[in-house]
């Protein structure tokens, strides 16, 4: 079996505070921000390396998908800026099918749905005017019109009860693929799995604990957040260290067009060659006989499209996943600032 842990030390964390395992007793312990995160993730970082000093002084990467690219970027920002404060050796940031860009823009999958016929044109105009009606109460920078645009988002998007405008618009009840309808059986199987007493044990969760998905606590908590604009901690990122960002050719959250877009628009060192740079077609080891992505690459930032992946990532590409990693872990993309 193919697993990136056989060539690196992995942690795998829940957070924020309140998503996973990760729980708190006391409303102040769930995080407001983008900060308090990184902040709680660094504490963490701290006493783990005290628990298990035999991984001081290593080279280290942040990595995550979706919401957790965020944390990725976010934490990756805070030990580049202070380097004495971890015994760790920085060396990179990955970032898949990632809330990076503003939510407002990157969500916007409007035409996404049209081209693959998840909607109609009617439903088209409905979905689109919404989005540019959140643009408009976001622009104007007041917090209840902006809370009023974050209402509006989750109104949208997503999938609740009771239903957001994507279900009733498109009759699917999963944003990710257009290729599914329902949340896959076997993911399902794995939450349900996840949350046995078995898997709890052998984790040492906790056997009374139980995995969180979606905690409404966190998700009030954290509501402004999702309106917070992360660009110049990207930008910041992007010039000082190694960073592999990745997208789904069939997200049908955040559609790959719009994020490679939003790449292209960053302002750091080398965006005028990266934006000039050819893309090529990407094959995961040298007998593969299809491609697996579009890959564009320059100094130390490599993009890539992953064909046929969603917005579930390693659930739709697990392999091609992997071998992308590894590619970026051993230099092989996306070389260093100092060796270019």
């Amino acid at each position: 079996d193919l697993t990136i842990q056989q060539h690196v030390n992995m942690i795998y964390l829940d957070a924020p505070v309140g998503a996973g395992f990760s729980f708190t007793k006391n409303q102040s312990g769930y995080p407001r921000l983008l900060p308090n995160v990184t902040k709680d993730i660094k504490e963490f970082l701290k006493q783990f390396l005290v628990l298990f000093p035999e991984f001081r002084n290593r080279d280290f990467y942040t990595a995550g998908d979706s919401y957790g690219a965020r944390y990725s970027v976010a934490l990756a920002q805070d030990m580049l800026s202070h380097p004495s404060d971890l015994p760790l050796y920085f060396q990179g940031v990955i970032g898949g099918v990632g809330f990076l860009g503003p939510i407002f823009e990157i969500a916007d999958s409007s035409e996404f749905l049209l081209q693959t016929s998840m909607l109609n044109q009617e439903g088209y105009n409905t979905f689109k005017q919404q989005f540019i009606t959140m643009r408009y109460l976001a622009s104007t920078g007041n917090t209840t019109l902006v809370g009023g645009a974050l209402k509006m988002l989750f109104d949208t998007i997503f999938t609740s009860t009771p239903k957001t405008h994507f279900q009733n618009l498109t009759l699917y009840n999963d944003q990710a693929s257009p290729l599914y309808t329902e949340r896959p059986l076997d993911m399902i199987f794995c939450v349900l799995y996840a949350n046995s007493s078995l898997f709890k044990t052998a984790i040492h969760a906790g056997v009374n604990s139980s995995i969180q998905y979606a905690n409404p606590e966190l998700l009030q908590a954290f509501i402004f957040d999702w309106a917070l604009d992360i660009t110049q901690i990207v930008e910041y990122v992007l010039n000082k260290t190694r960073v592999l960002f990745y997208t789904g050719q069939i997200d049908a959250l955040f559609p790959s067009n719009n994020l490679q877009g939003y790449f292209e628009k960053l302002n750091w060192t080398y965006k005028e060659e990266y934006v000039n740079a050819d893309r090529h077609l990407w094959r995961p080891y040298a007998q593969s006989y299809n491609g697996a992505g579009y890959m564009k690459s320059m100094h130390n930032f490599t993009s890539m499209v992953m064909l046929g992946m969603s917005h579930f990532a390693g659930y739709d590409k697990p392999v091609e996943t992997y071998y992308l990693m590894r590619e970026f872990i051993e230099r092989n993309i996306s070389f260093s600032l100092q060796t270019e």
